[in-house]
């Protein structure tokens, strides 16, 4: 993993500065070591995973925040998840698998 990249991610995909919310990326870089298969390389692909999760959390948490439903940027980050889980689905463990 290169913490470097996935704070740049981060910054593009959420429009935060990265070192204000290292705890949404150290959380998320943690969440996909969990979804990563034992037997995979931690690769770029898996960057964009952890940066667009961050990114998804910040987001989800700052609509809670603001009382707001489900803003379209919520919306979009979520889509931003599925995206790159679906780039990397051959590097993750099967949903069903991870328990």
């Amino acid at each position: 993993m290169n913490y470097a990249t996935i704070n740049k991610l981060f910054e593009l995909f959420s429009g935060e500065p990265a070192e204000c919310y290292q705890s949404f990326i150290v959380d998320a870089v943690r969440t996909v070591s969990h979804m990563k298969k034992q037997e995979a390389e931690w690769e770029i692909r898996l960057d964009f995973l952890a940066a667009s999760i961050a990114s998804c959390d910040l987001e989800k948490m700052q609509a809670q925040i603001k009382k707001e439903d489900v803003p379209i940027s919520t919306k979009f980050a979520e889509s931003l998840v599925s995206a790159y889980k679906a780039s990397c689905s051959d590097l993750l463990v099967e949903e069903n698998e991870n328990g």
